[in-house]
């Protein structure tokens, strides 16, 4: 998730931009979390699905691989109505790299489960 200008996003949501493309997932939920619930209107959806994103990258790290694809489904349900830059965040890119990541996780996953016998 890559940040642009835009006069329009908060210190915080820049904040949580940064500790996401950190992959700090967890301190990231928590700030877009905080975000989240002081937002009313349009931008409250946007941040539910940033917050499942830093979710759905979180969870594989404490052995939850169906939360994380729940959160991922979430996520981008809660992004398909926003433009592809929006409050400075590179949505286009987010929700690609998502899908790919999830894919790509789907993939390793069934080769694991590939019987030999």
């Amino acid at each position: 998730m890559t940040e642009e200008s835009d006069a329009d996003h908060s210190p915080s949501l820049a904040m949580a931009v940064g500790l996401f493309n950190e992959q700090d997932y967890f301190t990231c939920h928590d700030i877009l979390e905080e975000l989240w619930g002081d937002t009313l209107g349009d931008d409250r959806d946007f941040l539910q699905g940033l917050l499942h994103a830093a979710v759905s990258l979180f969870h594989p790290s404490e052995g939850n691989p169906v939360g994380a694809y729940k959160m991922h489904a979430s996520s981008l349900r809660y992004l398909t109505n926003y433009p592809d830059q929006y409050q400075g965040v590179n949505l286009a890119q987010l929700r690609c790299e998502l899908v790919e990541c999830f894919d790509r996780a789907k993939s390793v996953s069934s080769i694991l489960k590939t019987k030999v016998a």
